[in-house]
């Protein structure tokens, strides 16, 4: 839709685009859709704005951010891919990555992402009717205390949840207590066995890694 705009500050789009300041001006918030192996209504490396969207939804095919570019969110579908070419920043304030139980989104992070990055991850329903699954966060930055006020189906009995860490030297996972492992920070590309009581979807929340991620705990 098409909104006018009194800026009180120059705004810089992606591509240094300027709206000057005090001048009324019509702008369009737009979505950019990735579908089909094609972008609509067009491309939006290095012409988007802050204030726009960018939506991946195109099963088997991987959408490319090749130049600096700013959005306000980006969301990746389960089953889609977009890659951030190497030497490139995407600027947004949130970005969702989404999956299914049988179908994940990627993001491969070659140059830079700046933002929030929340990953809805499945994980199937608590046994004995259903199983677990060994997943493991993408993120950066979450305690084990925000990720479990973030997800109401993460099975518990009392201060315990149904989200556990590989203890080598028991042999065995063993479940967070919140009481005693809140203040834990979730380990990058660690397993951890998990499960839901609905069947559905865990979000981690954080920062993505800008490099690769090596001695993994």
């Amino acid at each position: 839709y098409s909104i006018g705009q009194l800026f009180s500050s120059s705004q810089t789009g992606s591509a240094s685009n300027t709206a000057l300041e005090g001048a009324q001006q019509p702008r369009e918030k737009l979505t950019y859709t990735f579908s089909s192996n094609d972008w609509s209504p067009r491309d939006p490396n290095g012409i988007s704005f802050p204030e726009d969207n960018i939506y991946i939804n195109s099963s088997g095919d991987i959408a490319f951010i090749t130049s600096n570019t700013f959005s306000n969110t980006l969301t990746v579908e389960s089953g889609s891919a977009l890659t951030i070419n190497s030497g490139v920043t995407l600027k947004t304030n949130i970005s969702t990555l989404n999956s299914t139980s049988n179908s994940f989104s990627s993001l491969i992070v070659e140059g830079t992402i700046i933002g929030l990055v929340k990953y809805n991850r499945f994980a199937s329903l608590v046994g004995p009717v259903g199983s677990n699954d060994l997943i493991s966060t993408p993120l950066e930055g979450q305690n084990f205390a925000d990720f479990d006020s973030a997800n109401a189906n993460l099975p518990a009995s009392g201060t315990l949840r149904a989200f556990a860490p590989y203890n080598t030297s028991a042999g065995a996972y063993q479940n967070y207590d919140l009481a005693e492992d809140g203040a834990i920070i979730l380990d990058l590309g660690k397993g951890y066995r998990a499960a839901t009581t609905d069947g559905s979807t865990l979000e981690f929340t954080g920062t993505a890694a800008n490099n690769d991620i090596l001695d993994i705990p």
